[in-house]
């Protein structure tokens, strides 16, 4: 089934300009949703190890570094950041 969202009840929360250590760029566009129906599904098991419910400072050891830097904008009510870019590059 999955999450079903209206877009109306999204509000971008946080944008995060990421460059892993390979130098592979991503844009991660964070959304706080204040209303959603049906339950989250892992569609990606081999990139994913799980889904769950996780207090915003207490997130996952293994949590992906570009998710954690969108929820911690999030928490400190900020909105962009640059990772993993030289300063010229940014």
């Amino acid at each position: 089934m999955g999450l079903h969202l209206d877009r109306r009840a999204l509000s971008l929360a946080s944008t995060v300009h990421f460059r892993n250590e390979h130098g592979e760029g991503r844009l991660g566009l964070f959304f706080h949703a204040q209303s959603w129906e049906g339950e989250p599904v892992n569609a990606e098991p081999h990139k994913c190890a799980r889904l769950g419910c996780f207090r915003l400072d207490a997130l996952p050891d293994n949590t992906h570094p570009y998710t954690r830097i969108g929820v911690e904008l999030y928490r400190k009510r900020q909105n962009f950041a640059v990772s993993g870019w030289a300063a010229a590059d940014a």
